[in-house]
């Protein structure tokens, strides 16, 4: 059974005190990750945000007043309508649905980075060394496409507020 999310219940409650502080603190760690050279650090702060992000559509879209923790993939599949398995609600907009593909491409990077680093497929594999450069890109990537996720899920989500 996965967790489950606590409900906020406003601005002011306690769940979104924590939650605001938890992005403040996880926003500030990326940047000091970035800074410092722990690009795979921060690539794993940036998918647990647009995970976040994602699942609170998934819920809006979905009437839901609590909500999984589920892994990336799971949401972009959900809110893409590629999950045959799920009966949720899948997303409509288009601008959302552009930057789902390009979380979804980005998953894949993120993959590489993150679960790939001592693997060497073949003899034309990129170094070490390289691999963790690219991992920079990655991260900023990723941050980029949080900021996008986050900016229109949270227009999205206030247009589609259960009453």
């Amino acid at each position: 059974m996965s967790k489950q999310r606590a409900i906020n219940t406003g601005p002011k409650s306690v769940v979104a005190v924590k939650r605001f502080e938890a992005y403040k603190s996880t926003w500030k760690r990326i940047n000091e990750s970035i800074e410092d050279g722990y690009f795979l650090e921060s690539i794993t702060l940036i998918e647990s945000i647009i995970s976040d992000r994602l699942e609170a559509r998934i819920a809006i879209l979905n009437n839901q007043n609590h909500r999984s923790f589920l892994p990336l993939g799971d949401n972009v599949s959900i809110l893409l309508g590629k999950n045959k398995k799920s009966r949720l609600n899948k997303e409509t907009d288009p601008g959302l649905i552009t930057l789902l593909n390009k979380v979804d491409d980005w998953k894949k990077k993120r993959n590489e980075a993150l679960h790939e680093m001592v693997k060497v497929p073949d003899s034309n594999a990129l170094s070490w060394d390289d691999k963790y450069a690219e991992s920079q890109s990655i991260a900023k990537e990723g941050i980029e496409l949080a900021r996008a996720v986050s900016n229109i899920i949270k227009k999205l989500n206030k247009l589609n507020k259960p009453v």
